[in-house]
This record gives structure tokens, C-alpha cells and sequence, in this order.
């Protein structure tokens, strides 16, 4: 952490939190981009920061902003804007219009709590935590990874953020937007394997998408350096689901073992 400039960039991250413990944006400073937050705390995890008292701060307030159903949104953005009037204005007009007279000073989450939680903001937070062993374990991501995997291959309710379920079976580098792939990653992490039947067709449809030559590759576009990368993910998902399936220590249980870190 201290080489190069990478204290620098974190602490530059920091600098933006607020007295809530979120971090603004990316996009609008006036609301926090949930899934930013996550990665944001992936990051700082990542680095050994988790005992700074500020990413405690930030730490304490994702799971605030948890909703009953498990899940996460975007405050303002999602939850809002799915209700009547706001539901047919555009992003920008809802901005303007909306957002920024309300902010984060005036919202209550539970004011909106029949909207349903963001299937990809959901994934980013949990991926967030599981940086952390400790974290990880926590009985609100395990119900975060729930919400995600309940809903595997399904549309998403926002169009904010990957709407289509084509998603799901899109592999995609950077690896952790919305996606099947990413979601597989982080679970069998977790420790969702062979025993758990709702991991049986998410698994053969990934084993369904190996090429002839061994590889999996990037959907949109094949690029022999993403195709390399987004091949040793998929070869962990199933690595882990194989030692699930031989009753072997598997992702988190079995690194904890070996005493090493969290990878996803």
C-alpha cells in the first residue's frame, strides 16, 4: 500500500466521504452511487484499511441502506423513480427535478421500501464485503447473495443499471458489472455449491459456455488478453463447485485454511 501512489488514491477517495459515511458519485453529488460504494470498499479492504475509522464509517452505513428484501439501490435514482409520476422521466429531468431538491438530507429509505432492491447494485455491495473474511460472514451479505441468486437470469427493475436479463449470460471484462459469471464468482466464494440446487443451472449454463479451444471469451467482443482473464474466473467458479461437489473445502472455507486473502 505504500508503494507508488496507491495510499494516495485511497486517501483521495476518502476525502470525499461524508459525514453519513457514503461517498458521493460518481456521476451526481448530490446522492451516492451505491455499487460505486461497494467496489469503493473492496478497494480499501483490499489494502488493509478496514479498521480506519472512516471506512468503518462507510462499512456501517451500506448496511443501514440495506432494504428488507436483501437487496440494494441507488438512493433517489432507483427506489423514487419507480413510482408514479417519476417513473417516466428521463434521467437527466429526474435529476434536476427531482433528485437535487430532495438529497440525501431529506430521504427516508423507507419511504420506498416497495420498490425492489437493484439485482446488479446488489451484487457490487456484497462484492464488496467479501473482500473481508469477517465481513463476508455476515448474515446481511449472505442475504444480499440470496437476493442476487434467487434471481438468477432474471430482468433487473431498473433501467439504470443492465436492464435486460441478456446480462446474466454476457461475459464481460472488467468481470465485476452485471453478470452471470460475476455472480458465480462471488458465491461459490461464499460457499453456494452442489448442495445447493439453485446453483445447478447457473453452473451448466457457464459450462455451456466454454469455446472449442478450452477458452471462455468475452461475449461482445473475443480479445485473447480479456479472453485469458475472464477464463481463469470461470475456471475458479468451477474449481470451487468441483470441490463442493467432492465434499472438499471450497472458497472461503478452504482459503481461510490456507490462510490467505480474499480474491473475488
Amino acid at each position: 500500500m505504500d508503494e507508488g501512489y496507491v495510499k494516495q488514491a485511497l486517501e483521495k477517495i476518502l476525502s470525499w466521504q461524508s459525514e453519513d459515511g457514503y461517498i458521493p458519485g460518481p456521476s451526481y453529488e448530490f446522492y451516492p452511487d451505491t455499487p460505486y460504494n461497494g467496489y469503493a470498499l473492496r478497494m480499501l479492504l483490499k489494502f488493509g484499511m478496514q479498521k480506519d475509522p472512516r471506512v468503518q464509517r462507510l462499512i456501517r452505513w451500506l448496511l443501514r441502506m440495506q432494504r428488507p428484501d436483501g437487496g440494494w439501490v441507488i438512493p433517489l435514482l432507483q427506489d423514487l423513480k419507480y413510482y408514479p409520476p417519476y417513473r417516466s422521466m428521463n434521467t437527466a429531468m429526474f435529476h434536476s427535478q427531482v433528485a437535487r431538491k430532495i438529497g440525501m438530507a431529506n430521504y427516508t429509505p423507507s419511504d420506498y421500501y416497495k420498490a425492489p432492491s437493484c439485482i446488479w447494485t446488489t451484487m457490487m455491495v456484497v462484492r464488496g464485503f467479501v473482500q473481508s473474511f469477517d465481513l463476508g460472514a455476515l448474515p446481511e451479505v449472505r442475504r444480499g447473495a440470496e437476493y442476487f441468486l434467487d434471481r438468477f437470469f432474471m430482468k433487473n427493475y431498473y433501467s439504470s443499471f443492465l436492464r435486460s436479463d441478456d446480462n446474466w449470460t454476457k461475459l464481460k471484462y472488467p468481470t465485476y458489472f452485471g453478470s452471470g459469471m460475476c455472480a458465480l464468482d462471488i458465491l461459490t466464494w461464499m460457499g453456494y455449491g452442489a448442495k445447493d440446487s439453485r446453483m445447478e443451472k447457473p453452473i451448466s449454463w457457464l459450462l455451456g459456455m466454454r469455446m472449442q479451444d478450452g477458452l471462455w471469451c468475452q461475449s461482445d467482443r473475443p480479445h485473447p488478453e480479456k479472453d485469458q482473464n475472464i477464463t481463469e474466473v470461470c475456471l475458479s467458479v468451477i474449481n470451487r463447485y468441483a470441490q463442493s461437489m467432492e465434499g472438499l473445502p471450497f472458497g472461503r472455507e478452504a482459503e481461510i485454511e490456507l490462510g490467505r486473502t480474499a480474491p473475488v
